[in-house]
């Protein structure tokens, strides 16, 4: 048991409600018009329908990368926008970029666990 007297199934739900929560903040924040044009404007109209071209992939593949990167910099970790990133080809050190890490270094250095970081929220 997690909290002693709560079920781990309501802290489960509870994980699952926060979770969509935030997938929908960082919606709202990755669609502000400082990242995207303003919704219903005849720019975003424009782009909506041009969604299906390259210029749209790319601007698709862009958003991704904004909600990541904002993820990233609240300490999130945004699991669905990364593998959608992967199925859409863009190169791992691109998605790296976005998260706020450095590139790797091909030596892979020995790190001992007690050196990680307090592992991040998953956001789904």
């Amino acid at each position: 048991m997690r909290v002693y007297g709560v079920e781990d199934r309501l802290i489960e739900d509870a994980v699952g409600l926060l979770l969509d929560s935030l997938d929908v903040l960082v919606e709202r924040v990755a669609s502000r018009p400082e990242f995207a044009p303003q919704a219903g404007s005849p720019q975003w109209l424009a782009e909506w329908n041009d969604r299906d071209s390259d210029a749209g992939r790319l601007r698709a593949r862009q958003h991704l990368l904004v909600r990541i990167a904002l993820a990233a910099a609240a300490h999130l970790t945004p699991h669905a926008d990364i593998e959608l990133d992967r199925e859409m080809g863009i190169p791992e050190d691109i998605i790296e970029r976005a998260q706020g890490m450095r590139p790797r270094s091909r030596k892979r250095k020995c790190r001992n666990i007690s050196d990680e970081s307090p592992a991040q929220p998953a956001l789904l």
